[in-house]
């Protein structure tokens, strides 16, 4: 059996269940109190999750259009890399061939976020952003050997 909640829906359970043994006499009222509390939280929870929700959605996203932009400038690099005379072509396929490795890379992390849980989902986003820094240099690198 698993339970889930905030972790404050506890404490004030306990509370509420030392004032009852205590104090018999109020138990209308910390019922009363208690169930407003938790209805007060349980208002405010979605509004939160529904935040957290369009957060991931928006980076996501980003992550997405950014992919798409760099598959089409990796196709303009093989282009250029065909294009290429034979000396100058090796190295250009090696260039492609390592934008084309992280960016996979980088797919397998944009599919990872997308179907993670919230509490995980921060930390598989800091190996995202790992990813795209590593990503963002190569083609950076790649662009001024393009030039």
């Amino acid at each position: 059996m698993t339970v889930s909640g905030h972790p404050l829906q506890y404490i004030l359970a306990l509370i509420a269940g030392i004032l009852i043994l205590i104090m018999p006499g109020l138990l209308n009222y910390i019922v009363a109190i208690y169930l407003i509390v938790i209805g007060i939280m349980g208002l405010i929870a979605p509004s939160r999750r529904a935040a957290m929700i369009e957060k991931r959605k928006a980076y996501q996203e980003k992550l997405d259009v950014q992919l798409e932009e760099w598959n089409a400038q990796i196709a303009l690099f093989i282009s250029r890399a065909e294009k290429a005379r034979t000396e100058g072509k090796f190295e250009y396929d090696k260039i492609i061939e390592v934008l084309q490795q992280k960016q996979g890379e980088m797919r397998i992390k944009l599919q990872e976020l997308k179907s993670s849980s919230d509490e995980v989902w921060e930390e598989l986003k800091a190996g995202a952003e790992q990813a795209w820094a590593d990503l963002k240099i190569a083609f950076d690198k790649a662009a001024s050997k393009f030039k």
